[in-house]
């Protein structure tokens, strides 16, 4: 219901006028033009949203903080973005022979960019996303789980639209054992 403002008080618009008194003078009515009304840019906005999902994952080398190498290095994630806003689903381990192996299961929030100068289809084809967040940490070293703090940074090209290429740097700091790793691997879905 739009409300307009009168000497004698609120009156509600399309009332029938023998429910509310007449204003006392056209000048002291608020024009209904400049009543509370919707917003005509919101639809526009709405329409310039952007919104994609996708999913990920790849292998790789990862480390200890030690310096020690591990043998495998994996990730997986699971990406929504609207606009340049990016919320990733994401596990990633670092496994060793010789200790066994750290994993997490992660919430990660950061942001993902188009990068010029090559467009396809008003499409990029190069992109770069960053994130932190909070996830679980389970180690085989330690026999336990903790809370751990989540990086991850992302540079990705998918010229053939659906499918693309892409190469994951990911640290994990946690009071079990912190460790990250490099990876490549390949993106499907509807990308940036």
């Amino acid at each position: 219901m739009l409300l307009l403002c009168s000497a004698e008080g609120l009156t509600a618009m399309g009332q029938h006028p023998a429910h509310s008194p007449p204003p006392a003078s056209s000048s002291s009515t608020v024009d209904s033009s400049t009543a509370i009304a919707p917003d005509a840019d919101a639809s526009a906005a709405d329409s310039s949203t952007t919104q994609r999902l996708w999913i990920g994952g790849g292998s790789g080398a990862g480390t200890y903080p030690e310096g020690r190498a591990g043998d495998l290095a994996g990730n997986f994630n699971i990406h929504y973005r609207r606009n340049e806003h990016l919320v990733t689903l994401r596990s990633a381990l670092n496994s060793s022979v010789e200790t066994g192996g750290l994993i997490d299961a992660s919430l990660l929030y950061g942001r993902a960019f188009g990068l010029p100068p090559v467009w396809v289809a008003d499409q990029p084809v190069w992109h770069v996303a960053a994130g932190a967040g909070v996830g679980i940490v389970w180690s085989d070293v330690t026999g336990g789980s903790t809370i751990g703090l989540p990086v991850q940074a992302q540079i990705a090209v998918h010229p053939l639209g659906g499918i693309g290429l892409v190469a994951t740097a990911f640290y994990n700091v946690n009071s079990l054992q912190s460790f990250g790793g490099v990876t490549v691997g390949v993106q499907i879905g509807a990308m940036p």
